[in-house]
């Protein structure tokens, strides 16, 4: 056949599926279009996609890209292949479908990062708020039985050998120092055990010492279980991921995001209601990009978050992994939707009906998954969760104890604001002291009698 009666077929750039490399083609298309071209007994003539993509609709009615092509009959075969929607099949035919892909979001792969916080997180913020309430509790009832005791039985009590009356143990408790000395010893001591410390003072009556033993056995408890929790992230730390779900990434103002011009999403996006979700996620979105590469620049370079194929991603981690046994980026695990990827026809084509069997007889034989699986093949090894990859030493950095080193420095302006105000206490006491100051009384001395007159 002379070259005017190929089949004009249009096709992008758009791993794994179409991969253009200079004026040949590659990717998981490229053996389903030599199939057709051979079953078909055509021969066939590449067409670059136009600026736009796949395509979108105009106000006018009319379609850009791809489609746009197809629709205007300047070629024969959109291979893309192409999502099937309702809106596009007005325009076009699409084929019995080939694959089913999904759209996700993709962004740089989280790393492992010092945590300003990272002391604190062993426990959760209610755990935090209850192991405080606790604290007071304890402080509080340990002072008022401590108090009740020693007001209603005294500081007295009858010696068993002698009878008489001595101090009873209780008393060194509550000695006779003021509220103040007391409160401040109850508070130290509550602390102190909270935080497995020998203290000098202890309760030594039978209720203080069944109280200290409790407090002290669901302290010695929190502190274990703290000491293990704090142990185990630092030996397996857990990764945050800044979002999991298209919700999440709305919500959070942290990363832009962008959409692919032409997709699928795209347009349902733009012409979803303003307060649908899909609607918030087009008033939200930084940018559109209307060419591959462009996103996945701005993606590994500027940060962005991208809404795209799932399959498009995992070609890229299986490319990068495979020359550099890295993984740039980490995608969602929950889809935003999922289509059928099929080839496109002009309306009424009769190519449709001679291509729809041969594909058929691909999808029963499994040729298309097994096709599309030689272009993901090593993105299973960039599908494991940030952080649960086979642990690595990591020597810890000055970041990861700047939390202690700010805890250090409050302690340490507290102690010294506690300090001014034990100083200010003293001299308003040695002030109140010497208005209370008796007069000293002045000697008297008496004439000694003379004995010269007696």
């Amino acid at each position: 056949m002379n070259e005017n009666s190929c089949l004009r077929v249009v096709t992008g750039h758009w791993p794994p599926y179409s991969i253009s490399r200079n004026v040949d083609l590659g990717g998981a298309m490229l053996p389903v279009l030599q199939v057709l071209a051979d079953k078909l007994d055509v021969c066939y003539k590449l067409v670059s996609a136009p600026a736009g993509g796949w395509g979108t609709r105009l106000p006018n009615g009319s379609w850009t890209g791809m489609i746009g092509m197809c629709e205007r009959g300047e070629v024969d075969v959109v291979l893309g292949p192409i999502a099937d929607s309702t809106e596009r099949s007005l325009v076009i035919d699409f084929s019995t479908p080939l694959f089913i892909d999904k759209q996700i979001i993709t962004y740089l792969r989280p790393t492992l990062e010092p945590d300003l916080a990272g002391f604190v997180k062993p426990f959760n913020a209610l755990m935090w708020i209850l192991l405080l309430i606790i604290s007071v509790l304890v402080l509080g009832s340990t002072f008022l039985l401590l108090l009740l005791r020693f007001r209603i039985l005294g500081s007295e009590a009858p010696s068993p050998n002698s009878g008489t009356r001595v101090p009873a143990p209780w008393h060194h408790d509550f000695p006779h120092h003021g509220y103040s000395d007391r409160t401040g010893r109850v508070l130290l001591w509550t602390y102190g055990v909270m935080i497995t410390q020998s203290m000098w003072w202890f309760p030594r009556s039978m209720t203080g010492r069944v109280l200290g033993g409790s407090w002290l056995l669901a302290a010695f408890i929190i502190a274990t279980v703290y000491k293990s929790n704090l142990k185990a992230m630092i030996i397996i730390p857990k990764v945050n991921l800044p979002f999991t779900t298209l919700e999440g990434m709305i919500e959070q103002d942290e990363m832009p995001y962008m959409l692919m011009g032409g997709s699928l999403v795209y347009d349902i996006f733009k012409h979803a209601e303003k307060d649908s979700l899909f609607g918030r996620g087009w008033e939200g979105h930084s940018i559109s990009i209307w060419n591959y590469l462009d996103g996945l620049n701005n993606v590994l370079k500027e940060g962005y978050a991208l809404i795209v194929d799932q399959n498009t991603v995992k070609n890229i981690l299986h490319t990068s992994f495979s020359q550099t046994s890295k993984c740039p980026l980490w995608l969602t695990q929950e889809p935003i939707m999922s289509y059928r990827l099929s080839i496109g026809f002009p309306k009424a084509s009769p190519l449709k009906d001679r291509v729809d069997p041969v594909i058929r007889r691909l999808l029963e034989h499994g040729l298309m998954d097994y096709w599309l699986q030689q272009e993901l093949i090593n993105s299973t090894s960039c599908l494991i969760p940030p952080g649960s990859e086979t642990p690595e030493q990591r020597s810890l950095q000055l970041q990861d104890l700047y939390g202690v080193f700010c805890l250090y420095l409050a302690g340490t302006a507290l102690s010294l604001l506690v300090f001014v105000q034990e100083v200010l206490a003293a001299k308003l006491s040695r002030r109140h002291l010497k208005h209370l100051e008796i007069p000293a009384v002045k000697s008297v001395t008496f004439d000694q009698p003379n004995s010269d007159n007696n």
